[in-house]
């Protein structure tokens, strides 16, 4: 992997680091609120015991994963994953198609934005992880070769 990829890697691991630890973080200081805000959404309320746990827990989760070289890339497919699950929940949100009304995104991580942007927001960072998912997988199949090479040349040269 090219050291500018290395670079983005690195800055990418970051970005969605701040992002989970400050979402998980509000959560769980404002529990009660995020708890409210849950079974505000327009989906069963019987979900919700399970999402207040479920959500933070891997938030946190995916950060820590994201620290270590070795799990990146799974950090980063877990990152693209749930990315993609809380846009589409919010493009279902926003088109109606669901759920007949749109609640209040006041309860939410940013409250001072509406859905429209927040739709915006996660499409960016869904990018933005399986962006760096991909660089992962380039930079593993990079180290495969590397490592390849030197077998090679240990096996050779009697190293």
């Amino acid at each position: 992997m090219s050291r500018k990829n290395f670079v983005v890697v690195e800055i990418f691991s970051i970005l969605i680091t701040l992002l989970f630890v400050y979402t998980a973080t509000s959560k769980i200081l404002d529990f009660k609120g995020f708890v409210g805000a849950m079974n505000n959404q327009p989906m069963d309320n019987r979900w919700t015991p399970l999402l207040v746990i479920l959500i933070p827990a891997a938030e946190y989760i995916a950060s820590i994963l994201l620290f270590f070289r070795p799990t990146r890339k799974f950090a980063f497919l877990m990152s693209t994953i749930m990315m993609f699950v809380f846009t589409v929940y919010v493009g279902v949100i926003l088109s109606k198609a669901v759920y007949s009304r749109v609640p209040c995104s006041c309860g939410g991580v940013f409250p001072q934005i509406g859905w429209g942007p927040h739709l915006f927001i996660n499409i960016a960072f869904t990018a933005i992880s399986f962006w760096g998912y991909v660089l992962c997988k380039k930079l593993k199949h990079d180290d495969n070769e590397d490592n390849t090479i030197l077998v090679s040349v240990k096996e050779k040269y009697s190293i």
